[in-house]
């Protein structure tokens, strides 16, 4: 069983800026990748989503760090651009999971951004206690032609909060189009 340790995670999304050279220089492209945090009930319906656009829920319990639309424009600096955090402890109880998921506004293809990673973690975001699952996403094959996943899913087990994390590669263009899958996919439409 996957369990989850402290009763306060993160979910940290990290990614760079394109660069392209020509025969001026080189030209920077902004690159707005977003994560949302889906949270559903017992009865598996979506009840809330946290993204850039709704920045917390249940009275900060989850949170949004707010909107990277650039990504990292010097190089990597080992920071997450976006982070979600949660805590657990302060969920109401008839919330059963949280399902992360990652979308590219911008709709460049994972493979094409520099150094995209997501990760679940406990600590800080500079200094992480425990990370649980990590997915270098422009270095992954599976991603390369993507730009939506789903990083997996914090659920409510007997004994706790625990993860089951897989990195599924969608073929959603927007951040609708892959609520909407996990939407039909619980029978919530």
């Amino acid at each position: 069983m996957n369990e989850i340790e402290e009763n306060k995670v993160f979910i940290g999304v990290n990614w760079g800026a394109i660069e392209r050279r020509n025969i001026l220089g080189k030209k920077i492209v902004p690159v707005d990748l977003d994560v949302c945090c889906v949270v559903k009930n017992t009865s598996d319906k979506i009840t809330k989503l946290v993204y850039y656009a709704t920045k917390s829920a249940f009275n900060d319990a989850i949170s949004h760090s707010g909107d990277d639309f650039q990504g990292d424009r010097f190089g990597d600096d080992g920071l997450d651009n976006e982070i979600i955090s949660v805590e657990l402890d302060r969920l109401p109880e008839d919330i059963k999971s949280l399902t992360f998921i990652l979308n590219s506004y911008s709709n460049h293809e994972f493979s094409k951004i520099p150094f995209t990673s997501i990760r679940l973690y406990t600590g800080n975001s500079n200094d992480p206690t425990i990370t649980y699952r990590k997915f270098d996403i422009s270095e992954n094959g599976e991603f390369a032609d993507c730009v939506s996943m789903i990083l997996g899913s914090v659920y409510k087990s007997d004994t706790g909060w625990s993860f089951a994390l897989d990195g599924t590669a969608t073929d959603d263009q927007t951040l609708e189009e892959i609520i909407h899958r996990l939407k039909s996919e619980s029978g919530d439409v």
